[in-house]
């Protein structure tokens, strides 16, 4: 094995032991070997790395069983921190959410700002604010709308961002690493880690004035197609019965919107689940009459009613922030991207 092998799987180690402890407060160095299926040994070499690096530290005698008694370990959970940022738009207002996040996905510092408009700006002074009040903050993750293509963020409806290159900018003025998700897919990736017994969901958000957006995660696993346009509904060749812009200014016209979107949904993917978020339409039946009407009552998957949007926005992205760190991925309930 070449040095540049030995030095991945021993990082590949590492994470094994960080994960065990992020789901358990704390483990003697006999219940991570068993947890993670390394040697003793190993384990006793990798648990050194951590403790000089400060990520792991001791915390006390597990109890006696008759013999000495083993020493337990947990996560530093402040070691690192994520800096996650939404930039969310429904009706005339752009949405402002951050939040730290450390290790054990403790909200550390939170705020949310409402405003008409925004420039780069108003992102910089969010970060340079956050970044000088907390230390160890590793990564910054940034969920936007529009399409991400190349590291370029477009068609995002927002004023003047269509015209600047976020992604590099945020890269070129700070250090820490800087992770893009689309809103609707990350706010995807937070309903599906709530949906436990859920491995196909679908998530639909139509706003109050725009044109509505689709998150997918099949088997576990995120769909955006080749260029991202996966869940761009606005693509569809669907028959409306008046102009979109019409439409969007009443309540029915929400609900044709929305039943024909998840009708498309449930034709071509079949989900488990479908969570529906809209800011205009409050009770979902007259949306599941009129899909009763289309297909079997077997063939329907549930649907949920998401409240905050926002709320799934954040679990998502603080999960691409920390997978962002991992070396060797593997798709589970907590890793999607």
């Amino acid at each position: 094995m070449n040095i540049s092998n030995t030095r991945n799987l021993r990082k590949i180690n590492q994470e094994k032991i960080i994960n065990a402890l992020i789901n358990r407060d704390a483990c003697t160095k006999n219940e991570l070997s068993i947890l993670t299926g390394l040697s003793l040994g190993s384990v006793n070499n990798i648990v050194g790395d951590l403790l000089k690096s400060d990520q792991v530290i001791e915390s006390g005698y597990a109890k006696s069983t008759g013999g000495r008694p083993s020493k337990h370990y947990e996560l530093n959970s402040n070691y690192s921190k994520n800096l996650c940022l939404s930039i969310f738009k429904n009706s005339n207002r752009i949405h402002l959410v951050y939040r730290v996040y450390n290790l054990k996905d403790e909200i550390l510092m939170e705020n949310r700002i409402a405003k008409p408009k925004i420039s780069i700006e108003d992102i910089y002074e969010i970060l340079d604010s956050v970044l000088e009040k907390v230390e160890n903050i590793k990564v910054i993750g940034v969920s936007i709308p529009g399409i991400i293509k190349d590291e370029n963020v477009i068609s995002t409806g927002i004023d003047d961002f269509n015209e600047i290159n976020i992604i590099q900018l945020l890269k070129e003025k700070y250090e820490q690493k800087i992770i893009f998700g689309n809103d609707v897919n990350t706010a995807a990736i937070g309903f599906y880690l709530d949906q436990e017994n859920y491995e196909d969901i679908c998530l639909l958000f139509q706003p109050a004035n725009h044109c509505a957006g689709v998150g997918i995660i099949v088997n576990g696993r995120m769909l955006k197609g080749m260029n991202n346009l996966a869940g761009e509904v606005q693509y569809l060749p669907i028959d409306l019965t008046d102009n979109m812009e019409i439409l969007l200014n009443s309540k029915e016209g929400h609900e044709e919107l929305i039943t024909r979107y998840t009708q498309s949904i449930i034709a071509m993917l079949n989900p488990q689940v479908i969570g529906i978020c809209s800011t205009i339409v409050d009770d979902y039946s007259n949306i599941k009459e009129n899909l009763n009407n289309i297909f079997n009552k077997e063939e329907l998957p549930e649907l949920i009613k998401i409240h905050d949007l926002i709320e799934y926005i954040m679990w998502g992205i603080n999960l691409l922030c920390k997978d962002s760190l991992k070396s060797n991925l593997t798709i589970t309930k907590k890793t999607i991207i």
